[in-house]
């Protein structure tokens, strides 16, 4: 028997969860990275005083100018 085997879960799924783990922790900071680029950019318009479409929306007449 070696020492080095673990009693509670073997290193495979232990290894997978961690995995996962730090997927989900870039997946968060890139959706946040995302939402502050989206925050600074409506900031930055309004600060400009420009009401127009946001980066990142649906903006106005495209739909218009598909269905023709």
């Amino acid at each position: 028997m070696t020492a080095a085997a673990p009693t509670t879960t073997p290193p495979s799924t232990n290894s997978a969860r961690r995995c996962q783990r730090a997927e989900w922790t870039f997946r968060r900071r890139v959706w946040r990275e995302e939402s502050r680029d989206k925050a600074e950019a409506v900031e930055r318009s309004e600060r400009n005083g420009y009401l127009g479409p946001i980066p990142g929306s649906i903006q106005p007449g495209s739909a218009r100018a598909t269905s023709r």
